[in-house]
């Protein structure tokens, strides 16, 4: 299940929603969370957000995203997640 929570910077809950979703054809943990951030990254798009915050326990991606230099092998997805 994937989750959005929007919020004021006084943090107050402004709208949340969450999908089930079905990934076929996922193989690893990191294409899951490639698909799962993916989806999150678009949706933001589509509703206009300019200004974001994501959390997540994937350290790995996080990684990956953060400093794609130290991270070679994972240069697929964060050159997508970072486009």
């Amino acid at each position: 299940m994937l989750s959005l929570l929007q919020t004021s910077s006084f943090g107050t809950t402004l709208a949340q929603g969450s999908i089930w979703r079905s990934f076929v054809r996922i193989n690893s943990k990191i294409e899951a969370s490639f698909e799962s951030w993916s989806w999150a990254l678009e949706s933001m798009k589509n509703l206009h957000f300019n200004a974001i915050i994501l959390a997540s326990n994937d350290h790995d991606l996080i990684g990956a995203i953060s400093k794609p230099s130290a991270w070679p092998s994972l240069k697929f997805y964060s050159s997508h997640l970072l486009a």
